[in-house]
């Protein structure tokens, strides 16, 4: 706060809004906050140039990536990130894709890892696309699906959603009133196990699901299936470590795949 204080005096403008609800930036603390995202871009680039010069990949790598997928697949690709670059500062944050797509937006952070399609128009690549399953406990397996719970999780992909509510529609089967909404997976998976109603989960959530898993498939045969794209910026794209990064990340979902 002090420091704050400081560069407004030096400035002779107020950068901040201090309100007992939180704090939010003047406009022209907004026009501040450009130049300095540009130069800490500035810098990372100066970073990554002296380290090219020595034969070594540094700099830092900043990752915004969707729960699910934080949890099955890139601890493996950054595993083998690491081994290959051991200088590079990583930064991962986890959440749910809609919210990291809009801190995407805001250009400080090199990689998104997100689940379902997005109005991107700079660079991406597709990653992971794994089937959607029907999931229920063992007790229920015969169990006719309209006579017992659906169980609903809270996502936000809107690709996956619209295949789930054409599928039930195909077959009339009431999944709108849901007898169970949870906002996780983990938790519907185990509620799903202990019989309490079935729910359709992706194929990477449910590995090793003590129960039944059936991909599943419209009429025309096609199958339900969800996708996770790589979304980056050009402008860090040129980074060596995030075009590493990319390539690992890209490598290791190849081999799980397998």
């Amino acid at each position: 706060t002090k420091r704050i204080q400081r560069m407004e005096e030096e400035l002779g403008c107020t950068l901040l809004h201090r309100r007992k609800r939180g704090v939010t930036f003047t406009a022209a603390g907004e026009r501040m906050l450009t130049y300095c995202r540009e130069m800490l871009h500035m810098e990372q680039e100066l970073r990554e140039d002296l380290n090219r010069s020595k034969g070594v990949v540094g700099g830092s790598l900043s990752i915004l990536c969707s729960n699910s997928y934080s949890y099955y697949r890139l601890p493996m690709a950054l595993k083998q990130y690491r081994a290959r670059c051991p200088q590079v500062r990583v930064q991962v944050t986890v959440g749910r894709s809609a919210a990291l797509y809009q801190q995407f937006l805001r250009r400080e952070d090199c990689v998104a890892i997100l689940r379902g399609e997005w109005a991107w128009g700079d660079g991406r690549a597709a990653l992971a696309s794994e089937p959607l399953c029907l999931v229920c406990s063992r007790e229920n397996e015969s169990r006719p699906l309209r006579d017992y719970p659906y169980i609903s999780h809270a996502t936000d992909d809107r690709a996956a959603i619209s295949q789930v509510e054409r599928w039930a529609a195909e077959r009339e089967l009431p999944i709108y009133n849901a007898g169970l909404v949870v906002n996780h997976i983990s938790c519907c998976r185990e509620l799903v196990r202990l019989g309490l109603g079935w729910s359709i989960l992706p194929r990477t959530s449910v590995n090793g699901f003590d129960g039944t898993v059936q991909n599943l498939y419209f009429l025309d045969g096609e199958p339900l299936r969800r996708g996770t794209f790589l979304l980056y910026h050009s402008a860090y794209y040129a980074l060596e470590q995030v075009r590493l990064f990319a390539k690992t990340l890209q490598e290791t979902d190849r081999h799980l795949d397998a």
